[in-house]
């Protein structure tokens, strides 16, 4: 029986006018389907593509048809709407938070009974995936510093908690945009225990938690090992224009 993987982004919603906004999520899709080709024989793949319900039903069509792939659109457009206090209390883009929020906290749902997941963000262009491991909770291909200063300085008493070895601004934690995880271990009690305690936190939202510190936090709290770099991984982050391979994150030059 082989196993079952999702692959899952999270994405826009554009009008017709704005069609070829989608052209990143098809090439990804491309790209992505290339190399999990010799997975064929031992994984049953299924695509899911969570959106804020602003896809219409001939562009969730038309994708599907542009890609080559049978894709399942998801409509969690409920996970962000944010209360009149969050509305009111955040500094930073509301859109960015919840962004961020859905990919630490309102993910998992949605990723029950899957051996495996695989998060590929719709500016990732991949040529190889990082593996999948049962024994391990989160497999990436590169880790990153998180640098964004109220993050810092709102969650170091909960990471001193967590790993009191190591100061927040220290810690290495898995570029979350390309991913392998177990949905078991984030579906385990400890894991969702502390990612609620993220989610409520009364600094999360004011402060922009991203989910590449949080992920990186509870993977290393609740498993060993927590976090793998896949030297092997290759992939190409279009936002940021910069390559990932050889466990490293190579930024283009000016």
């Amino acid at each position: 029986m082989r196993d079952r993987v999702a692959i899952y982004a999270l994405t826009r919603g554009y009008p017709w006018r704005y069609f070829y906004r989608y052209g990143f999520l098809i090439v990804r899709n491309h790209f992505l389907r290339l190399s999990l080709l010799k997975y064929a024989f031992d994984k049953s793949f299924d695509w899911l593509i969570f959106h804020e319900g602003n896809i219409s039903r001939a562009q969730r069509a038309l994708i599907c048809i542009l890609s080559l792939k049978f894709i399942r659109f998801v409509d969690v457009s409920i996970e962000f709407k944010p209360t009149v206090t969050e509305s009111l209390e955040s500094e930073f883009p509301i859109g960015y938070h919840l962004m961020c929020r859905f990919q630490y906290w309102g993910v998992w749902k949605h990723l029950v009974g899957y051996t495996w997941a695989l998060r590929v963000d719709e500016d990732c262009i991949s040529v190889r995936v990082p593996f999948f491991d049962r024994a391990v909770a989160l497999a990436t291909g590169c880790t990153s510093r998180e640098t964004h200063a109220p993050t810092l300085r709102s969650m170091s008493s909960i990471a001193e908690t967590l790993d009191p070895d190591v100061p927040l601004t220290d810690m290495n934690f898995p570029y979350t945009n390309m991913m392998v995880v177990n949905p078991d271990v984030f579906l385990g009690p400890q894991s969702l225990e502390l990612l609620k305690s993220f989610y409520l936190h009364p600094r999360s939202f004011q402060d922009r938690w991203g989910d590449l510190p949080i992920l990186g936090l509870v993977a290393k709290a609740v498993s060993e090992p927590g976090v793998i770099v896949d030297p092997r991984t290759i992939y190409f982050h279009a936002s940021h224009f910069s390559w990932v391979k050889g466990g490293e994150l190579i930024e283009s030059k000016d």
